[in-house]
């Protein structure tokens, strides 16, 4: 429980934007946004403009005052204009334990693919 409360403790709030094409070849958009939620970080996705449901996959990035960096990934659908959530729990976190105090997070959209 130390470690999870030293790993969330500096997190606020993170949003990115990521985008994919279409097989019509338009954009798919979403925002993806990751707060600390104790047992992790709990990430939604928005769909934002694209005429596809989609898979968004996305990297969490801790940046620690002694620093250490860790970091864990999570994966989600979500459909067109709907929001959806995704739990990356702490144990995604490799190396989370050596986090004394997060002081950054960012996070990265790796891809967004159509369904």
């Amino acid at each position: 429980m130390k470690t999870a409360l030293r790993l969330l403790a500096a997190l606020v709030a993170v949003a990115v934007l990521g985008c994919g094409a279409s097989g019509l070849g338009l954009q798919n958009r979403v925002e993806v946004r990751c707060v600390g939620a104790g047992i992790g970080y709990q990430c939604s996705l928005q769909h934002t403009a694209g005429p596809d449901p989609v898979r968004a996959c996305w990297t969490v990035s801790v940046t620690c005052a002694n620093g250490t960096r860790t970091s864990g990934s999570g994966c989600g659908e979500v459909q067109v204009g709907a929001t959806s959530t995704v739990l990356v729990p702490l144990s995604d976190f490799a190396g989370a334990e050596a986090c004394d105090l997060a002081t950054g997070v960012t996070v990265a959209v790796d891809s967004v693919t159509p369904l």
